[in-house]
């Protein structure tokens, strides 16, 4: 039998995203793309589908008008300085011996022992990182949090990252109360929960429309 393929309408500011999004993918999916939301669903509609399975949006996307070729010519040289002092940090972490390798053994040992959730508490994790750690069995990844400028005016780093923390503790409240609820027995069986009750009632229903017919 032939899969249907699910559509993906993907939206990203940048044409060459979207490109290379299309030539790679389009053989797995029914795939549109688009500068903005309403290019990409026209796209859409003119191959006879009302809506796609999936939307898949670029997060940092212009808030005002959309972005020109040299500003893009702009970003992909800030891109490549950041990359180069990413793997120049990245460097001195493995100088010191600390990889994520070190948190995931951790995470490992608390599941063998424990058999209890676990989120990461992390400033250096990448996006890589937090995709590996959900896969892992991370309930979720929060950010340390990090100095503004204001913080990091005239402070050393430590006492940046001090006031940092007691500018943000609600926010990490916030985040710990919800890997909490997310290792909760309601949030873990929720689908399950969900799909019985749907039948249950279903049953109830038809059960009920029997009665009546037989009733009468």
């Amino acid at each position: 039998m032939i899969r249907k393929k699910h559509s993906i309408c993907f939206v990203d500011d940048d044409p060459q995203e979207l490109r290379r999004f299309h030539e790679n993918l389009q053989n797995d999916f029914v795939i549109v793309v688009g500068t903005s939301i309403s290019e990409a669903m026209d796209k859409l509609r003119d191959q006879g589908v009302r809506k796609p399975d999936l939307f898949l949006l670029d997060m940092y996307y212009p808030e005002g008008p959309k972005s020109t070729e040299d500003e893009l010519r702009v970003l992909a040289s800030a891109r490549q300085e950041f990359l180069e002092a990413q793997a120049k940090f990245a460097s001195v972490l493995a100088g010191l011996r600390q990889s994520s390798r070190g948190g995931f053994n951790l995470a490992r040992d608390v599941r063998k022992q424990y058999r209890t959730g676990f989120a990461f508490f992390t400033r250096k994790g990448t996006l890589e990182d937090a995709i590996q750690a959900l896969d892992a069995g991370a309930l979720r990844v929060i950010k340390k949090p990090d100095p503004n400028q204001s913080e990091l005016h005239g402070n050393a780093l430590p006492a940046a990252y001090d006031l940092a923390f007691k500018s943000n503790a609600r926010n990490v409240v916030r985040d710990i109360e919800d890997a909490l609820r997310r290792s909760s027995w309601w949030w873990k069986h929720k689908g399950a929960v969900f799909a019985y009750s749907a039948g249950f009632l279903t049953s109830l229903a038809a059960g009920y429309v029997l009665y009546l017919i037989l009733k009468f």
